[in-house]
C-alpha cells in the first residue's frame, strides 16, 4: 500500500489515505479548485510529487502515475 497525501496550496489543508491493493484510493470532501500538489510514497521507491493539479466540484478526478492509477 502506497501513502497518498494531497495538500491544497491556497489554505495548506492536507488530506492522506492509504492506496488499496490495487493501487487505488478514494478521498472525499476535498476543497474543489486547486492548487493541489500530490505526493505518492511507498517504502522502496522513489517518493513521486506531482503538481498543477485542479479538481472541479462534483466530479471525479484521476491521475495515472507510471503505470498506476491515483484516485482523488
Amino acid at each position: 500500500m502506497a501513502t497518498v497525501v494531497a495538500i491544497h496550496v491556497p489554505s495548506g489543508t492536507q488530506y492522506g489515505a492509504l492506496t488499496n491493493a490495487d493501487g487505488f484510493y478514494s478521498n472525499k470532501g476535498m476543497r474543489p479548485g486547486g492548487l493541489y500538489i500530490l505526493m505518492v510514497s511507498f517504502v522502496g521507491y522513489a517518493k513521486k510529487d506531482l503538481s498543477e493539479i485542479y479538481i472541479a466540484l462534483g466530479e471525479a478526478f484521476i491521475m495515472n502515475t507510471s503505470d498506476e492509477q491515483v484516485n482523488l
